[in-house]
């Protein structure tokens, strides 16, 4: 299953995305890569229930399910407000790439010799 919406961003189950979160879990942003695992549309206006590895979160734990609501969808991206209503949260989920990935994860070597996909499936 995947969520698609004409000219939009389309989230394919299986495939890697980029991740901001806001407000992160300190002062700033959270950026993370994360590959979806689920996806369901729900039936009250907007919402969508979200699976992803969130991979640069706590090893054991980066596995989530949250519902969100769509506030934003077009061509490049999609921003969403994390559920419950109360919750401060906001996400822009896009697609990844190298650019992206050397700007915001500090990693110590990043090989762009291979499609991006495998890179991350590599090493996370």
């Amino acid at each position: 299953m995947e969520f698609q919406d004409g000219n939009k961003l389309t989230l394919d189950i299986g495939k890697w995305y980029s991740w901001q979160m806001l407000p992160g879990y300190g002062w700033g942003p959270y950026f993370s890569p994360i590959k979806i695992f689920e996806f369901r549309k729900l039936k009250e206006n907007n919402l969508i229930e979200l699976g992803f590895h969130n991979a640069c979160y706590a090893q054991g734990v980066q596995s989530f399910t949250l519902t969100m609501k769509v506030l934003w969808h077009v061509a490049d991206y999609l921003i969403v407000k994390l559920q419950p209503v109360s919750s401060d949260r906001v996400a822009i989920i896009g697609n990844i790439n190298y650019e992206w990935l050397e700007k915001n994860i500090t990693m110590e070597k990043i090989a762009s010799d291979m499609p991006i996909e495998d890179f991350l499936d590599k090493h996370f």
